[in-house]
């Protein structure tokens, strides 16, 4: 695994950077004129709300590692966290932009494996056992089209032609996206002990604080394109992804996740 640790840190520096110098690519016009306007340098967006949550998950993981011997699924938590945020802040986009084709491959594969890894959360097996059919209807439509990963974030930039009649695909894995929210309530609320929830209910917390002003800006701006609530929303969901990295130091410290704490 620490092979695969040491390729995130590698993403994380090589896409950061790119964005650091291009920062138009991972433009959300909605989002940056609405902070831009209040005087908000560009440069603190991209280092407050990019770079730092990742940094945080980073940290996390770090944490997770150092303390996790001898079970695997926690260590692979760890490293589907980073992936998210990696994914989330653009990485995989400044990483696409900087080595092409194989660039965009790695961003494809950072958004399937938080995917998965959150869906088998919080001990490596999917349960309710349907929701391994979610899985499936993430990874099958970006292996027909890597490009996928990137359209899913253009939905809040551009909706109008993300979502088009060939960007059905990209409809499908969003849907998904809030079915994993679905699976893990269901998981929380009827398969997990109470010692589980206990342990996972933070995390869960932190997950659904940030994912629903997403949700809730990318059904706006797809109904309302370019509305300026889509703005608030996205900079709702932007400064709630602190929580998620916070969140897990919450069920580490206080309820010992993975025996941690």
């Amino acid at each position: 695994m620490l092979p695969v640790a040491l390729a995130e840190v590698v993403v994380a520096i090589v896409g950061f950077r790119e964005i650091l110098l291009n920062p138009e690519i991972v433009d959300i016009p909605v989002f940056t004129s609405l902070l831009t306007s209040r005087g908000v340098a560009t440069d603190i967006l991209i280092g407050g709300l990019l770079i730092m949550p990742s940094v945080l998950a980073m940290s996390a993981a770090a944490w997770i590692f150092a303390g996790v011997r001898h079970e695997a699924f926690p260590l692979w938590f760890a490293l589907g966290m980073v992936a998210l945020f990696l994914f989330q802040d653009g990485a995989g986009v400044g990483l696409a932009e900087a080595w092409g084709p194989s660039g965009a491959v790695v961003d494809t594969a950072l958004w399937t494996a938080a995917c998965v890894v959150f869906l088998m959360f919080p001990n490596g097996r999917f349960v309710p056992r349907w929701s391994g059919w979610i899985c499936l209807a993430f990874v099958l439509p970006v292996m027909f089209d890597i490009t996928l990963t990137r359209d899913l974030r253009g939905v809040l930039a551009e909706p109008e032609t993300t979502i088009g009649g060939d960007r059905l695909l990209g409809v499908v894995a969003i849907i998904s996206l809030f079915f994993v929210v679905i699976a893990q309530l269901i998981r929380y609320r009827w398969y997990s002990t109470p010692t589980e929830r206990l342990q996972t209910k933070w995390v869960l917390v932190g997950g659904l604080l940030a994912s629903i002003p997403a949700g809730a800006g990318i059904a706006v701006n797809l109904i309302f394109p370019g509305h300026q609530s889509v703005g608030w929303l996205v900079a709702v969901a932007a400064f709630s992804s602190f929580i998620i990295p916070v969140s897990c130091a919450v069920a580490v410290t206080k309820y010992r996740l993975y025996d941690l704490g």
